[in-house]
């Protein structure tokens, strides 16, 4: 591919079952089933209606949303015994609201005094030690069907600064991040763990065999030191690199994965390896044209992925051209608004991490200079 290669939008299916399905804990083993269902709803735009959402709902387990509207109370709907674990309301205005409790019947007195009319109830028993992780979950897979809530404080847009700002930045290093496209922070010590590190040394090593390593690691520590933030103090918690030469998935060389998505993947193509980023489309349509017809240098490709938002582009080059593509000011900014979606949820897979590959990428990046954008061209 030149750096003069055309622009190339393609589609993915919209029933493409996702791999990595975030609620899969949640729906009991179940959850890619249900993850499919969810995704076409997201693909296809729009919200679910209240039947794709009583199916979910019943896929994870709740029971039937039961009619309680004019109700004073639900103490004959359930067992003195199983009264502890996650509700979901439904309110006239087509709105929801997630809650836990040790007794529902006496949420649900609480909830008819000080929220708008309730119209229907569903109800799955949990166990108190797992309150808080499916109530967690329940909130995310009715988000990903894009239904309003009523919830404020466990939703991913309410909560996000504060979950950002408590796990590993503060504010102002957030809003500085987020302005100032040329700013990073790359001081820290990452965590090791000896045993962990001897694990995966093997396909390390494998992948330092590669005579286009040098490049692919440059294009890794490229991204790290301009598209995410603070990465030597937020690698293994919110962050993670495999290396996955001759691994379950031939043509994947190493990915690294931010939260529950991946975001920055170097794999075989056709003529030899390939990096893919991902970006906000908007940010890069505003920029470079509705088809992105001004942006040269790599194709892109529509996302189906959506942890990081619906509105995301998937941009391929060769290792080689990445500093070129990450010398656009506007690409910067489209991967950072994907970073900082991804960032809000730790990341489940620290056990796929190279502690060996992510040295060496840091190493690089702190090596890298201060990047000096050039002006854009439309």
């Amino acid at each position: 591919m030149s750096s003069s290669a055309s622009t190339k939008i393609s589609s993915q299916k919209n029933n493409e079952v996702f791999r990595d399905c975030p609620c899969a804990d949640f729906f009991d083993g179940r959850g890619c089933t249900v993850w499919a269902s969810i995704s076409k709803v997201i693909i296809m735009g729009g919200g679910a209606d209240r039947f794709e959402v009583e199916r979910v709902l019943a896929w994870a387990g709740f029971g039937e949303f039961r009619h309680v509207s004019g109700r004073l109370g639900v103490s004959d709907l359930f067992d003195q015994k199983r009264r502890t674990g996650v509700y979901v309301l439904s309110f006239r205005d087509g709105s929801y609201y997630v809650g836990k409790a040790t007794d529902v019947t006496g949420r649900f007195r609480d909830h008819r005094d000080k929220k708008d009319p309730i119209e229907g109830m569903a109800f799955r028993e949990v166990p108190a030690k797992l309150l808080d992780r499916v109530e967690q979950d329940s909130i995310t897979a009715l988000e990903l069907l894009r239904v309003p809530l009523k919830n404020i404080t466990s939703t991913r847009a309410g909560a996000a600064s504060e979950r950002l700002e408590s796990a590993w930045a503060t504010m102002d290093e957030i809003r500085r991040f987020s302005a100032d496209r040329a700013w990073n922070d790359l001081s820290g010590n990452p965590l090791s763990d000896r045993d962990r590190r001897a694990k995966l040394h093997d396909r390390f090593y494998r992948l330092m065999q590669r005579p286009d390593v040098d490049e692919i690691i440059e294009a890794f520590a490229l991204y790290l030191a301009r598209c995410v933030p603070l990465p030597a103090r937020t690698v293994l918690g919110r962050w993670v690199i495999s290396a996955l030469p001759g691994g379950y998935e031939l043509s994947a060389i190493a990915n690294l994965t931010i939260g529950w998505q991946w975001s920055a993947v170097a794999f075989e193509g056709p003529e030899g390896s390939m990096m893919q980023f991902y970006g906000r489309g908007s940010v890069l349509r505003r920029t470079f044209g509705r088809n992105l017809e001004n942006l040269a240098g790599c194709d892109v490709y529509i996302a189906s992925e959506v942890m990081g938002g619906t509105d995301q582009l998937r941009l391929v080059c060769r290792p080689a051209e990445a500093r070129a593509l990450l010398e656009k000011e506007p690409v910067v900014h489209a991967l950072r608004e994907v970073t900082l979606d991804l960032m809000q949820r730790p990341t489940p897979h620290a056990q796929h991490h190279c502690f060996d590959l992510a040295d060496a990428i840091l190493t690089r990046a702190r090596s890298l200079p201060q990047p000096e954008f050039k002006p854009v061209l439309t």
